[in-house]
């Protein structure tokens, strides 16, 4: 039951990103085009296939499942065959599918994880900026919202496990 609901989620996925960026690309909205390549949302299926997974091996493989079955559904939607560009795609999910996977079934014990996760959401923008030296205007929204939720989700899952942490301080008392 698990990996049914971890596929469906996979290829939902996928066909909601191919939607995103085809529709940017057809009707001329370039924040929408480019919402969905921010790689964050990419990772974050990844760690949810790992917490939905449940086993330390099994969340691994799910992440990976997750990753390159929502992949090839992206690239069969959209009719992409720039392959040397998907090669990469496939290729970055080999590490961050197997990692954000075991990150998800880690997350269940430990909840800063969910930081480490969602750092990814702030550090993207920076990290587009650097490799391209720029960043056009019209990626500003799309980087200002993926930048304000990942800060309001570090601040979230730090804040929870600092009350837990104190939680667990009085009951000691």
């Amino acid at each position: 039951m698990r990996w049914a609901a971890l596929l469906a989620l996979s290829a939902g996925f996928g066909a909601a990103d191919a939607w995103c960026y085809r529709q940017g690309d057809l009707i001329g909205v370039a924040w929408l085009h480019w919402a969905a390549n921010v790689a964050a949302v990419w990772l974050l299926l990844a760690f949810v296939c790992g917490w939905i997974a449940g086993s330390r091996l099994g969340s691994a493989c799910a992440g990976l499942v997750g990753t390159w079955l929502a992949l090839w559904v992206f690239y069969r939607v959209t009719g992409e065959t720039n392959w040397q560009v998907a090669g990469k795609w496939v290729e970055l999910g080999l590490f961050s599918g197997p990692v954000c996977g075991w990150l998800g079934h880690r997350w269940a014990r430990h909840r800063w994880v969910g930081a480490v996760l969602a750092s990814a959401f702030v550090l993207e923008p920076v990290g587009w900026r650097l490799w391209m030296g720029f960043l056009p205007g019209y990626t500003y929204p799309v980087f200002g919202a993926e930048a304000l939720i990942g800060v309001t989700a570090i601040a979230l899952v730090l804040g929870r496990e600092g009350s837990r942490q104190a939680d667990a301080v009085r009951q000691e008392c």
